[in-house]
Protein backbone atom coordinates (compact mmCIF):
# COMPACT_ATOMS: atom_id res chain seq x y z
CA UNK A 1 0.00 0.00 0.00
CA UNK A 2 2.85 2.39 0.99
CA UNK A 3 4.90 1.48 -2.77
CA UNK A 4 1.05 2.06 -4.31
CA UNK A 5 0.96 5.57 -2.82
CA UNK A 6 4.20 6.30 -3.14
CA UNK A 7 4.05 5.32 -7.29
CA UNK A 8 0.67 7.73 -6.74
CA UNK A 9 2.56 10.50 -5.46
CA UNK A 10 5.39 10.21 -7.95
CA UNK A 11 2.85 10.36 -11.09
CA UNK A 12 1.32 13.60 -9.38
CA UNK A 13 4.45 15.53 -9.05
CA UNK A 14 5.64 14.47 -12.33
CA UNK A 15 2.58 15.60 -13.83
CA UNK A 16 2.50 18.85 -12.44
CA UNK A 17 6.24 19.35 -13.48
CA UNK A 18 5.43 18.88 -16.85
CA UNK A 19 2.30 21.06 -16.48
CA UNK A 20 4.43 23.54 -15.08
CA UNK A 21 7.25 23.22 -17.43
CA UNK A 22 4.76 23.33 -20.40
CA UNK A 23 3.43 26.47 -19.07
CA UNK A 24 6.86 27.97 -18.63
CA UNK A 25 7.68 27.08 -22.47
CA UNK A 26 4.50 28.57 -23.80
CA UNK A 27 5.32 31.61 -22.08
CA UNK A 28 8.89 31.57 -23.82
CA UNK A 29 7.38 31.18 -26.76
CA UNK A 30 4.62 33.89 -26.54
CA UNK A 31 7.48 36.20 -25.60
CA UNK A 32 9.70 35.22 -28.32
CA UNK A 33 6.68 35.83 -30.70
CA UNK A 34 6.13 39.33 -28.66
CA UNK A 35 9.96 40.21 -29.35
CA UNK A 36 9.13 39.62 -33.30
CA UNK A 37 6.10 41.63 -33.40
CA UNK A 38 7.77 44.31 -31.77
CA UNK A 39 10.96 44.58 -33.57
CA UNK A 40 8.81 44.83 -36.83
CA UNK A 41 6.95 47.74 -35.41
CA UNK A 42 10.25 49.53 -34.89
CA UNK A 43 11.27 48.68 -38.48
CA UNK A 44 7.60 49.50 -40.01
CA UNK A 45 7.30 53.36 -37.57
CA UNK A 46 11.24 54.31 -38.70
CA UNK A 47 9.94 53.87 -42.41
CA UNK A 48 7.59 55.55 -41.51
CA UNK A 49 8.90 58.75 -40.16
CA UNK A 50 12.47 58.95 -40.91
CA UNK A 51 11.32 61.04 -43.95
CA UNK A 52 10.20 63.99 -42.20
CA UNK A 53 13.09 65.39 -40.24
CA UNK A 54 15.25 64.12 -43.27
CA UNK A 55 12.85 66.08 -46.09
CA UNK A 56 15.75 68.49 -46.77
CA UNK A 57 18.37 66.15 -47.29
CA UNK A 58 15.75 64.00 -48.99
CA UNK A 59 14.79 66.86 -51.48
CA UNK A 60 18.35 67.61 -52.38
CA UNK A 61 19.58 64.40 -52.71
CA UNK A 62 16.87 63.71 -55.48
CA UNK A 63 17.28 67.45 -56.68
CA UNK A 64 13.33 68.18 -55.78
CA UNK A 65 11.67 70.91 -53.90
CA UNK A 66 10.82 70.12 -50.16
CA UNK A 67 7.37 70.69 -50.97
CA UNK A 68 7.89 67.30 -53.26
CA UNK A 69 8.85 65.39 -50.39
CA UNK A 70 6.19 66.50 -48.12
CA UNK A 71 3.76 65.40 -51.27
CA UNK A 72 5.30 61.94 -50.55
CA UNK A 73 4.87 62.02 -46.82
CA UNK A 74 1.19 62.81 -47.42
CA UNK A 75 0.75 60.05 -49.73
CA UNK A 76 2.23 57.95 -47.19
CA UNK A 77 -0.10 58.62 -44.48
CA UNK A 78 -3.30 58.70 -47.23
CA UNK A 79 -2.64 54.65 -47.53
CA UNK A 80 -4.29 54.56 -43.78
CA UNK A 81 -7.50 55.11 -45.88
CA UNK A 82 -6.67 51.84 -47.41
CA UNK A 83 -6.39 50.19 -44.00
CA UNK A 84 -10.61 50.12 -44.06
CA UNK A 85 -10.61 47.42 -47.04
CA UNK A 86 -6.97 45.70 -45.48
CA UNK A 87 -8.03 45.26 -42.10
CA UNK A 88 -10.61 42.52 -42.95
CA UNK A 89 -8.54 40.23 -45.23
CA UNK A 90 -6.75 39.08 -41.85
CA UNK A 91 -9.98 37.13 -40.93
CA UNK A 92 -10.31 35.30 -44.65
CA UNK A 93 -6.58 34.44 -44.46
CA UNK A 94 -4.69 34.65 -41.20
CA UNK A 95 -3.08 37.10 -39.30
CA UNK A 96 0.71 35.27 -39.66
CA UNK A 97 -0.19 35.79 -43.25
CA UNK A 98 -0.87 39.43 -43.32
CA UNK A 99 1.74 39.92 -40.97
CA UNK A 100 4.43 38.60 -43.37
CA UNK A 101 2.36 40.18 -45.98
CA UNK A 102 2.95 43.57 -44.64
CA UNK A 103 6.73 43.17 -43.58
CA UNK A 104 7.73 41.94 -47.60
CA UNK A 105 5.65 44.74 -49.11
CA UNK A 106 7.85 46.72 -46.56
CA UNK A 107 11.18 45.86 -47.95
CA UNK A 108 10.28 45.32 -51.07
CA UNK A 109 9.50 49.31 -51.33
CA UNK A 110 12.40 50.13 -48.95
CA UNK A 111 15.20 48.27 -51.18
CA UNK A 112 13.58 49.99 -54.23
CA UNK A 113 14.12 53.08 -53.15
CA UNK A 114 17.85 52.73 -52.16
CA UNK A 115 18.64 50.26 -55.42
CA UNK A 116 17.09 52.65 -57.93
CA UNK A 117 17.23 56.32 -56.29
CA UNK A 118 15.04 58.42 -58.11
CA UNK A 119 11.93 60.36 -57.14
CA UNK A 120 9.13 57.78 -58.17
CA UNK A 121 11.02 54.95 -56.99
CA UNK A 122 11.16 56.84 -53.71
CA UNK A 123 7.17 57.48 -53.91
CA UNK A 124 6.72 53.98 -54.76
CA UNK A 125 8.93 53.31 -51.37
CA UNK A 126 7.07 55.93 -48.95
CA UNK A 127 3.61 54.50 -50.33
CA UNK A 128 4.65 50.78 -49.82
CA UNK A 129 5.71 51.39 -46.83
CA UNK A 130 2.41 52.96 -45.62
CA UNK A 131 0.99 49.88 -47.25
CA UNK A 132 2.88 47.94 -45.81
CA UNK A 133 2.39 49.22 -41.78
CA UNK A 134 -1.53 48.94 -43.15
CA UNK A 135 -1.45 45.23 -43.14
CA UNK A 136 0.68 44.58 -40.51
CA UNK A 137 -0.81 46.65 -37.69
CA UNK A 138 -4.57 44.95 -37.56
CA UNK A 139 -3.31 41.82 -38.14
CA UNK A 140 -0.97 41.79 -35.12
CA UNK A 141 -3.35 43.40 -33.43
CA UNK A 142 -5.92 40.62 -33.70
CA UNK A 143 -3.11 37.87 -32.92
CA UNK A 144 -2.22 39.38 -29.57
CA UNK A 145 -5.81 39.62 -29.14
CA UNK A 146 -6.67 35.82 -29.63
CA UNK A 147 -3.40 34.76 -27.56
CA UNK A 148 -2.59 37.31 -24.64
CA UNK A 149 -4.85 37.01 -21.72
CA UNK A 150 -7.54 39.62 -20.74
CA UNK A 151 -6.15 40.60 -17.79
CA UNK A 152 -2.47 41.12 -19.56
CA UNK A 153 -3.67 42.18 -22.98
CA UNK A 154 -3.56 46.32 -21.60
CA UNK A 155 0.11 45.61 -21.03
CA UNK A 156 1.36 43.62 -24.05
CA UNK A 157 -0.61 45.94 -26.26
CA UNK A 158 1.01 49.26 -24.77
CA UNK A 159 4.49 47.08 -24.50
CA UNK A 160 3.95 47.24 -28.72
CA UNK A 161 2.76 50.28 -28.60
CA UNK A 162 6.25 51.86 -27.58
CA UNK A 163 7.62 50.88 -31.01
CA UNK A 164 6.51 54.54 -32.11
CA UNK A 165 8.69 55.87 -29.66
CA UNK A 166 11.54 53.46 -29.86
CA UNK A 167 11.77 53.97 -33.21
CA UNK A 168 11.85 57.63 -32.60
CA UNK A 169 14.15 57.51 -30.01
CA UNK A 170 16.54 54.95 -31.28
CA UNK A 171 15.89 54.80 -35.00
CA UNK A 172 15.63 58.25 -36.56
CA UNK A 173 19.39 58.91 -34.67
CA UNK A 174 20.43 56.20 -36.67
CA UNK A 175 19.80 56.86 -39.47
CA UNK A 176 20.76 60.50 -39.11
CA UNK A 177 24.03 58.71 -39.17
CA UNK A 178 23.57 56.66 -41.88
CA UNK A 179 22.95 59.31 -44.11
CA UNK A 180 25.85 61.54 -42.86
CA UNK A 181 28.29 58.99 -43.57
CA UNK A 182 27.00 56.94 -46.57
CA UNK A 183 24.49 59.20 -48.25
CA UNK A 184 20.84 59.50 -48.17
CA UNK A 185 19.96 56.00 -49.87
CA UNK A 186 21.82 54.03 -46.85
CA UNK A 187 18.11 54.09 -44.85
CA UNK A 188 15.89 52.61 -47.61
CA UNK A 189 18.82 49.68 -47.61
CA UNK A 190 18.88 49.29 -44.03
CA UNK A 191 15.60 49.73 -43.80
CA UNK A 192 14.75 46.94 -45.98
CA UNK A 193 17.56 44.79 -44.83
CA UNK A 194 15.82 44.74 -41.41
CA UNK A 195 12.25 43.85 -42.85
CA UNK A 196 13.61 40.95 -44.50
CA UNK A 197 15.32 39.64 -40.88
CA UNK A 198 11.99 40.36 -39.42
CA UNK A 199 10.09 38.10 -42.41
CA UNK A 200 13.00 35.16 -41.52
CA UNK A 201 12.18 35.44 -37.79
CA UNK A 202 8.37 35.49 -38.16
CA UNK A 203 8.29 32.89 -40.51
CA UNK A 204 10.56 30.83 -37.71
CA UNK A 205 9.09 31.61 -34.45
CA UNK A 206 5.18 32.54 -35.31
CA UNK A 207 3.12 29.39 -35.51
CA UNK A 208 0.60 29.55 -38.58
CA UNK A 209 -2.75 30.41 -37.74
CA UNK A 210 -5.98 28.01 -37.85
CA UNK A 211 -8.00 29.31 -40.35
CA UNK A 212 -12.19 29.03 -40.47
CA UNK A 213 -13.43 28.31 -43.33
CA UNK A 214 -16.51 30.48 -42.26
CA UNK A 215 -14.93 34.05 -42.42
CA UNK A 216 -16.83 35.85 -45.06
CA UNK A 217 -14.73 39.37 -46.70
CA UNK A 218 -18.21 40.41 -47.89
CA UNK A 219 -19.54 40.58 -43.80
CA UNK A 220 -16.63 42.19 -42.72
CA UNK A 221 -16.61 44.61 -45.23
CA UNK A 222 -20.19 45.32 -44.82
CA UNK A 223 -19.53 46.26 -41.16
CA UNK A 224 -18.65 49.66 -42.09
CA UNK A 225 -21.31 51.70 -43.07
CA UNK A 226 -23.09 50.86 -39.66
CA UNK A 227 -20.46 51.69 -37.95
CA UNK A 228 -19.57 54.68 -39.79
CA UNK A 229 -23.12 55.80 -38.58
CA UNK A 230 -22.49 55.84 -34.98
CA UNK A 231 -21.15 59.04 -33.76
CA UNK A 232 -18.85 57.63 -31.39
CA UNK A 233 -17.26 56.35 -34.00
CA UNK A 234 -17.20 59.45 -36.21
CA UNK A 235 -15.36 61.42 -32.77
CA UNK A 236 -12.88 58.68 -32.71
CA UNK A 237 -12.08 59.15 -36.45
CA UNK A 238 -12.23 63.07 -36.05
CA UNK A 239 -9.98 62.29 -33.00
CA UNK A 240 -7.41 60.60 -35.20
CA UNK A 241 -7.59 62.68 -37.58
CA UNK A 242 -6.99 65.74 -36.13
CA UNK A 243 -4.37 64.58 -33.84
CA UNK A 244 -2.13 62.96 -36.87
CA UNK A 245 -2.26 66.56 -39.07
CA UNK A 246 -0.95 67.92 -36.16
CA UNK A 247 1.80 65.52 -35.22
CA UNK A 248 2.68 65.67 -39.28
CA UNK A 249 2.56 69.37 -39.02
CA UNK A 250 4.82 69.23 -36.27
CA UNK A 251 7.13 66.82 -37.75
CA UNK A 252 7.72 67.81 -41.34
CA UNK A 253 7.83 71.57 -40.25
CA UNK A 254 10.22 70.80 -37.45
CA UNK A 255 13.01 69.54 -39.29
CA UNK A 256 13.01 72.29 -41.71
CA UNK A 257 13.32 74.25 -39.45
CA UNK A 258 16.35 73.30 -37.21
CA UNK A 259 17.73 73.11 -40.73
CA UNK A 260 17.75 76.47 -41.57
CA UNK A 261 17.58 78.08 -38.66
CA UNK A 262 20.30 76.40 -36.43
CA UNK A 263 22.37 74.88 -39.25
CA UNK A 264 22.45 71.11 -37.71
CA UNK A 265 23.82 68.73 -39.37
CA UNK A 266 21.71 65.05 -40.12
CA UNK A 267 23.12 63.25 -36.99
CA UNK A 268 22.36 66.51 -35.16
CA UNK A 269 18.91 66.74 -36.80
CA UNK A 270 18.16 62.53 -35.31
CA UNK A 271 19.35 63.58 -32.32
CA UNK A 272 16.66 66.67 -32.16
CA UNK A 273 13.93 64.13 -33.26
CA UNK A 274 15.06 61.58 -30.45
CA UNK A 275 13.34 64.16 -28.08
CA UNK A 276 9.74 63.34 -29.50
CA UNK A 277 10.46 59.93 -28.88
CA UNK A 278 11.16 60.77 -24.83
CA UNK A 279 7.85 62.07 -24.52
CA UNK A 280 6.61 59.58 -26.58
CA UNK A 281 7.77 56.63 -24.61
CA UNK A 282 7.16 58.30 -21.00
CA UNK A 283 3.30 58.46 -22.22
CA UNK A 284 2.72 54.58 -23.59
CA UNK A 285 4.87 53.29 -20.80
CA UNK A 286 2.29 54.75 -18.57
CA UNK A 287 -0.38 53.40 -20.46
CA UNK A 288 1.14 50.03 -20.36
CA UNK A 289 1.47 50.42 -16.89
CA UNK A 290 -2.24 51.49 -15.95
CA UNK A 291 -4.05 49.63 -19.11
CA UNK A 292 -4.73 46.74 -17.19
CA UNK A 293 -5.67 48.54 -14.28
CA UNK A 294 -8.50 50.41 -15.74
CA UNK A 295 -9.86 48.28 -17.42
CA UNK A 296 -10.43 48.29 -21.42
CA UNK A 297 -12.66 51.51 -21.82
CA UNK A 298 -15.67 53.09 -19.34
CA UNK A 299 -18.31 52.34 -21.92
CA UNK A 300 -18.51 50.79 -25.11
CA UNK A 301 -19.96 46.80 -26.08
CA UNK A 302 -20.68 44.52 -24.19
CA UNK A 303 -20.62 40.92 -24.84
CA UNK A 304 -23.21 39.17 -22.44
CA UNK A 305 -24.56 35.62 -22.40
CA UNK A 306 -26.79 34.72 -24.54
CA UNK A 307 -28.36 38.46 -24.92
CA UNK A 308 -29.02 40.01 -27.77
CA UNK A 309 -30.08 43.09 -28.71
CA UNK A 310 -32.58 43.15 -31.40
CA UNK A 311 -30.83 46.79 -32.26
CA UNK A 312 -27.58 46.12 -33.02
CA UNK A 313 -28.23 43.70 -36.02
CA UNK A 314 -24.46 41.64 -35.83
CA UNK A 315 -23.86 38.70 -38.64
CA UNK A 316 -23.06 35.63 -37.54
CA UNK A 317 -19.56 35.31 -38.58
CA UNK A 318 -18.65 38.88 -36.81
CA UNK A 319 -15.74 38.35 -35.00
CA UNK A 320 -15.22 41.67 -32.43
CA UNK A 321 -11.37 40.84 -32.17
CA UNK A 322 -10.81 41.59 -35.82
CA UNK A 323 -12.29 44.68 -36.00
CA UNK A 324 -11.02 46.69 -33.04
CA UNK A 325 -12.60 44.72 -30.20
CA UNK A 326 -9.23 43.84 -28.30
CA UNK A 327 -10.65 43.48 -24.83
CA UNK A 328 -13.76 41.60 -26.27
CA UNK A 329 -13.75 37.46 -25.05
CA UNK A 330 -16.83 35.84 -25.68
CA UNK A 331 -18.07 33.44 -27.85
CA UNK A 332 -22.01 34.40 -27.71
CA UNK A 333 -23.42 37.23 -29.29
CA UNK A 334 -22.77 40.47 -28.40
CA UNK A 335 -24.69 43.17 -27.23
CA UNK A 336 -24.38 46.96 -27.22
CA UNK A 337 -24.96 48.75 -23.92
CA UNK A 338 -24.15 51.94 -22.68
CA UNK A 339 -23.49 50.92 -18.75
CA UNK A 340 -19.49 50.54 -17.72
CA UNK A 341 -17.92 47.55 -18.36
CA UNK A 342 -17.58 46.57 -14.64
CA UNK A 343 -21.39 46.61 -14.00
CA UNK A 344 -22.98 44.00 -12.71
Amino acid sequence: MASRDHGQGFMTCSAQQSHHDGNAASRRSLAARIGVALLSRIVISISRRFAYPFAPALSRGLGVEITAITSLVALNQATALLALAIAPLSDKFGYRRMMLAGLCVLGLGMLCGGLAPAYTTVMLALFLAGLGKNMFDPANQGYVSDRVPLNRRGQIVGLLETSWALGTLLGLPLVGLLMQEAGWRAPFLAIGAMAVLCVGLAIWLVPRDKLSPSRSLVMSWGHWPSLLRRRAMLGILGYAFFTGMAMDSIFVVSGVWLEKDFHLNLAALGAGAAVIGVAELVGESLIAVIGDLSGPMPYGVKLRDNKYDENTQWPEDFDPKAHGGQYMETAKKPTLTKRPLDAK
